[in-house]
């Protein structure tokens, strides 16, 4: 069981929660809205690639599933790289300083 079905199985039985709803964990943890909700604040995010084509062969990419939290299943890689078959993942360009 989830922390977001834990939540919702305490709100559907009225049992108080000190957790945030149900509802916010699910948006909080739906990566693919970041870019939107960041450009609302007026803050500054990688783009998510949508297109796989478009994506740059030595360029470095980070990939993660859109859905979920705590830093599982993360990767990077290069563009010519990436592995196609990669479902309901979000890309975005993996920045770095040297």
């Amino acid at each position: 069981m989830s922390q977001v079905d834990m939540a919702r199985w305490l709100e559907w039985n009225r049992l108080v929660h000190t957790a945030s709803s149900s509802n916010a964990m699910e948006l909080a943890q739906d990566k693919g809205l970041l870019p939107d909700i960041c450009r609302l604040l007026g803050y500054l995010t990688p783009e998510i690639v949508t297109n796989l084509e478009e994506l740059e062969p030595d360029t470095f990419y980070l990939s993660k599933p859109r859905w979920g939290s705590c830093h599982r299943h993360i990767q990077i890689f290069k563009g010519r790289e990436i592995d196609l078959t990669a479902q309901d993942c979000s890309f975005n360009p993996f920045y770095y300083v040297c």
